[in-house]
């Protein structure tokens, strides 16, 4: 079964047993985020499933039935293969915040939001400034400020002189792009500053 990290494996089982009144149900993901336990009576012999995966792999997930049979009572055991995906992140373009226009070494700050449904990820936000240079927030693991996913970043950056120069300004392009530590990327469409010369 495929899952994407981040997200819910939700699954139902069924099981029968027509001479035990009581069962005993565990379940073992196999992410090592140790047993589920759960107790069932003869009336309700469906298993539910819900359970979130947040590292990329493959798990073997085991559900063991035990009933109240004497003296040791009977168990099933049941398997199944879940394959764990990742998704990259997703940057707000939109909310994206950045100086319009400075003079050379003035600063310039960007700042915004980008979402990934595996809170769990290490993520790394570089911006290209456009002069040749970049920076970097990250590797880290960014906050979960609500329960959209909201992880905020803020850079700064200044344009230095560029020397002898007949324009007035000049126009940068700016890129910014989130990394996650599965190697999924997202990146924003080109920003544009405006940088007036000091003469």
């Amino acid at each position: 079964e495929l899952v994407i990290a981040g997200h819910a494996l939700t699954r139902t089982i069924t099981f029968r047993d027509d001479d035990s009144v009581e069962f005993q149900v565990v379940v073992d993901y196999g992410d090592g985020s140790g047993f589920e336990y759960a107790h069932y009576r003869r009336a309700d012999r469906t298993i539910t499933l819900d359970h979130a995966f947040t590292e990329v792999g493959t798990y073997v997930v085991s559900v063991s039935v035990l009933d109240d049979s004497a003296p040791v009572g009977l168990i099933d055991i049941g398997t199944f293969l879940v394959t764990v995906e990742n998704t990259p992140p997703e940057i707000r373009f939109n909310e994206v915040a950045l100086t319009k226009r400075v003079r050379e070494g003035e600063l310039v700050d960007l700042s915004g939001f980008f979402d990934d449904s595996n809170i769990a990820d290490w993520h790394t936000v570089t911006v290209n400034w456009g002069d040749g240079t970049q920076t970097q927030q990250g590797p880290r693991e960014f906050s979960q400020s609500n329960d959209a996913g909201d992880n905020p970043f803020s850079l700064t950056h200044i344009y230095r002189d560029d020397g002898v120069s007949r324009a007035n300004s000049h126009l940068y392009r700016v890129v910014v792009n989130v990394t996650d530590e599965h190697g999924g990327v997202a990146e924003t469409p080109v920003f544009l500053i405006e940088v007036d010369n000091v003469l």
